[in-house]
Formats: C-alpha cells, structure tokens, sequence
C-alpha cells in the first residue's frame, strides 16, 4: 500500500513539473545556445511572445531576439533582444505583441551579430 502511494506521488510529481519546462519552445540554435519562445493571448486579440535565450549547455556568449515577419517574408523594423548571457546562464525575457496569426523572426547571436534565424507561425509556440 505505502509502495503504491509512493508510486502515485511521483507520477503526479512527474506529470505536474512537465507544463513548466514545456512552456518554452526551443527555436534557433548556436554553439550549444537556444533561443526559447513561448505567446500569450491578449485580451485585445492581439498575442504577447515572449523570448529568452537559454546559454546553460552554450560555450560562447550568446543572446536572442524576435522580430515581426512582414507579408514579403523577411524581418521588419521591430527587433527586441534579450541581454548577452555567458554561458552556463539564461537570460532575462524581452516581449512583443503581434496580431493573431502574424509570424515571428526568431534569432540567436554572438557578441558580433546573428548567428542563426527562422520565422515561426504563432501557432508553433507553446503557450507561458
């Protein structure tokens, strides 16, 4: 009986820590760094996207970025970055909104500029 409670404590411990780490989508990569996005819908319609860079398994200074996708296919004129972190670190999360079902450029760089990049439906993000 105890072995069955025990049992049933870690499942749910397990099933319960899954939704965290899963709130982020990992995206470009560099050198062991990820650009990391998660959106949350607005009650103006519109859909907040949060990114972070995680640099925890990197080995060189890394930082990310997002950017809206204009109907062309390329980047606007909106670029947000996230701090440069060194590597062993994640760093701070920067927002932008968008309309729903808009797209976002998302980047990875070192200290002398981007280093990887992709655009990303909305709906390829994970929710925060």
């Amino acid at each position: 009986m105890t072995v069955g409670l025990l049992t049933t404590g870690v499942v749910v411990a397990t099933t319960l820590a899954a939704p965290a780490q899963a709130a982020w989508t990992p995206t470009v990569r560099w050198h062991g760094a990820v650009t990391q996005a998660c959106k949350k819908p607005l009650d103006n319609g519109k859909v907040r996207v949060r990114v972070r860079v995680n640099n925890t398994h990197g080995t060189d200074r890394a930082a990310g970025g997002l950017n809206r996708v204009r109907a062309n296919g390329q980047p606007g004129n909106a670029w947000t970055y996230t701090r440069t972190v060194r590597p062993g670190a994640v760093s701070n999360a920067v927002t932008l909104d968008f309309q729903r079902g808009s797209r976002v450029w998302l980047i990875v760089g070192s200290q002398v500029g981007i280093t990887g990049e992709r655009a990303y439906g909305l709906g390829a993000l994970d929710r925060c």
